[in-house]
């Protein structure tokens, strides 16, 4: 992964999501659940900002830059944390400047910062066969997902911990 670790600079982690009660507990907000726990944890120094998004999921990426521009972070000091279609539930992956790949909270980040040259942590949420993606998203997860995904919580937050990506700004 080029660009694997990050500098000693300040650093943003992002949660994507979509704001509102109603999209608290669906598949879109996978990357918010992530920087709660990122948040309880307490795991990283001062030079590491955690936030979420405070629009929807289309135009989080006019947060983003705000955030960007606000502590003069470049965007390769930058990780997004969103949910994955092109992955089962249960896996994450890392991964460093890539297409959007059709997810358009991706999209507004990459037009909004005017790149891709930034980490993602990708959080797989699985296709539905019946459904289209956007409905799929904005469903709250099943039962069976529910039950695993403090555990997948976890595993992303150990992904991040152990990858070289953060190692020298833990606590």
């Amino acid at each position: 992964m080029q660009n694997s670790k990050l500098s000693k600079q300040k650093l943003l982690i992002f949660g994507l999501g979509n704001n509102g009660k109603e999209y608290q507990k669906t598949r879109h907000n996978f990357g918010h659940f992530v920087v709660a726990k990122l948040l309880e944890k307490d795991l990283f120094n001062n030079l590491v900002i955690i936030k979420t998004n405070d629009r929807f999921m289309n135009d989080c990426g006019v947060s983003l830059k705000k955030l960007v521009d606000y502590y003069k972070i470049e965007p390769a000091n930058v990780l997004v944390i969103h949910d994955d279609m092109d992955f089962e539930f249960g896996d994450v992956k890392l991964d460093y400047n890539r297409s959007s790949a059709g997810h358009h909270g991706v999209e507004s980040v990459i037009s909004n910062i005017k790149t891709q040259a930034f980490h993602r942590l990708r959080l797989g949420i699985g296709k539905s066969s019946t459904k289209p993606g956007d409905v799929f998203v904005l469903e709250i997860f099943s039962v069976e997902e529910e039950n695993k995904i403090l555990e997948v919580i976890d595993k992303a937050v150990n992904l991040l911990v152990e990858s070289d990506l953060l190692k020298d700004n833990i606590k």
